[in-house]
């Protein structure tokens, strides 16, 4: 299996585990405008780069947005709880990930977004390095 698969796979399931009830989506930003309908809150795997070192492991640069519904009126206590929701989630699914026997996480950053997307979601944005070893 490919290092995108082994990364998308992983990714998925620590989602799919502490969003059972949402979405779970992958692939270019623009994707995530184009499917609005449906279950939120909405996890993200951006598209990533993949370098590979001379020992033959690929360390992937990942971007994610966990993203919940919004309005441009809302009021400051409504986007803290939606901004508080999507860090708690984000840190439900950072603690699933490290238990993954398949990758290996470092570097990981957080930042709140703010009624982004034509102001419809907030939530965290997320990044972090996976490292993978090639497969012969």
């Amino acid at each position: 299996m490919g290092t995108y698969s082994i990364i998308v796979n992983a990714v998925r399931d620590a989602a799919n585990s502490v969003n059972p009830t949402g979405r779970f989506i992958h692939g270019r930003k623009v994707s995530v405008t184009q499917k609005y309908d449906g279950a939120y809150p909405i996890i993200v795997l951006y598209p990533f780069v993949t370098p590979r070192d001379n020992d033959d492991n690929d360390t992937s640069s990942i971007l994610m947005a966990f993203l919940a519904q919004d309005s441009p009126p809302a009021n400051d206590a409504e986007e803290e709880a939606i901004i508080s929701a999507m860090d708690d989630l984000s840190d439900a699914f950072y603690f699933e990930l490290l238990e993954s026997k398949t990758i290996q996480i470092n570097s990981f950053r957080k930042e709140p977004q703010y009624q982004i997307f034509a102001g419809t979601l907030s939530g965290y944005a997320i990044s972090f390095n996976i490292v993978t070893k090639v497969e012969c």
